[in-house]
C-alpha cells in the first residue's frame, strides 16, 4: 500500500482535565485542539514524528505524560513513555510508579503523540494492540500508548521513523486551568493569520 495515514491520540477519559478535552471548544468558531492538530498535519508533510523540547511541553498545573525520544541521525531509535513528568524548583523529573525520581534535561526531545504512519504500519499496530489486549484482561485502566507501540516497531526492526524537530513552543490543554491560556494563544495565532478565523469554512 502507498501513502500515509495520520494517527492522533484522542482517547482517554481526561482525568487530569476533568472532562473530554479532545472535544472542548478552543477556537472562536467552536474548533477543538484536535481540529487544529489535523489542520496542521494536512498542510504539512506528516510522514514523520514531530518532536518538541521537553521544557516547552510542561504544564504549571501538574505532571504530564510524554514519549521521550532517542534520536540518531534524524531517526528515532527509541521512544519511552514517561507518565509523571513534573517541574519543580528549576528541576524536571519523572516519578516512576515505585516513587523513584529520574532527572530529565530541558532539551530532551519528546513526542506529543503526533505521528504520520505509512499505511502498511496499520497491520503491525493492530498486531501490537491485540497482544496488549491479551495481557490487559481485568485491568480497565491500563493504556495502550502509541509511543510504546512505536518503540516496539523500532526494536523489532519493522519500521523506521524520521524525527522532525518542531522548533516551536507547544501549547495545549492538560488541566482545566490550561484552557484560558490556550484559547488566548489560538486567538493570537488567528490574529496573525497563522490560522483562519473559521478553520473549516
Amino acid at each position: 500500500m502507498k501513502g500515509s495515514v495520520l494517527v492522533v491520540l484522542v482517547a482517554g477519559i481526561g482525568s487530569r482535565y476533568g472532562g473530554l478535552k479532545q472535544v472542548d471548544r478552543i477556537g472562536k468558531s467552536g474548533e477543538t485542539m484536535l481540529d487544529y492538530s489535523v489542520y496542521d498535519a494536512f498542510r504539512s508533510n506528516f510522514q514523520k514524528v514531530v518532536s518538541y523540547r521537553l521544557d516547552k511541553t510542561l504544564s504549571p498545573q501538574g505532571s504530564v505524560a510524554r514519549g521521550v525520544c532517542g534520536i540518531e541521525n534524524g531517526y528515532l531509535v527509541s521512544v519511552e513513555e514517561l507518565t509523571a513528568i513534573s517541574q519543580r524548583d528549576g528541576r524536571i523529573f519523572n516519578t516512576a510508579p515505585d516513587g523513584t525520581e529520574r532527572d530529565l534535561a530541558p532539551d530532551t526531545p519528546v513526542s506529543m503523540n503526533f505521528w504520520g504512519f505509512p499505511l502498511e504500519a496499520i497491520s503491525h499496530i493492530r498486531r501490537y494492540f491485540e497482544k496488549f489486549l491479551k495481557t490487559s484482561v481485568g485491568d480497565p485502566k491500563r493504556e495502550c500508548y502509541i509511543p510504546r507501540t512505536v518503540d516496539w516497531l523500532i526494536k523489532n526492526k519493522t519500521l523506521s521513523f524520521k524525527a522532525l524537530n518542531a522548533g516551536a513552543d507547544w501549547f495545549g490543554v492538560i488541566y482545566k486551568e490550561d484552557k484560558a491560556s490556550t484559547t488566548a494563544r489560538v486567538a493570537e495565532l488567528v490574529a496573525r493569520s497563522v490560522y483562519p478565523a473559521s478553520l473549516w469554512a
